[in-house]
């Protein structure tokens, strides 16, 4: 099953685990679930590490904003981006390149929190759903 996580789901399933995050992160650790990148993505996450709000958490469990990115690359499939950028989402345009990583990853989930994100429901009939909403479908 081929998902692609939102930057802040990535984030936060790194840094601030909690029990939804915690089984979330187990899932693509024992590759129940196949997780997709784009180098846009890639690059949001770097941006977003190096933000001073992340020094200390990262000090904390021991990790750098490059190493986390190593793993991502070596833990991740990463796909291109389509040469015309999505312009699906007008009120934060930053959330495309989600949509666009699971456009040609042909996902079958985008694992989100981000609100413009989820308010789409679906993209492409790809189900936008909250790590909560994944975790009870994959149960199933």
């Amino acid at each position: 099953m081929r998902v692609v996580f939102d930057t802040n789901i990535f984030i936060s399933m790194l840094i601030w685990r909690n029990k939804e995050l915690e089984s979330l992160y187990a899932l693509f650790r024992k590759n129940q679930i196949t997780v997709s990148i784009n180098l846009q993505i890639i690059q949001e996450i770097t941006r977003v590490l190096n933000y001073p709000k992340f020094a200390i958490p990262l000090l904390k469990i021991n990790l750098t904003a490059e190493k986390i990115i190593k793993a991502i690359i070596n833990d991740c499939l990463i796909f291109s981006s389509s040469e015309k950028p999505l312009k699906i989402i007008k009120d934060d345009p930053s959330d495309n390149i989600i949509l666009d990583c699971a456009l040609n990853s042909e996902a079958d989930f985008i694992i989100s929190g981000d609100k413009h994100l989820l308010k789409l429901k679906s993209f492409q009939n790809i189900p936008v759903l909250t790590p909560r909403q994944f975790l009870n479908r994959f149960k199933k």
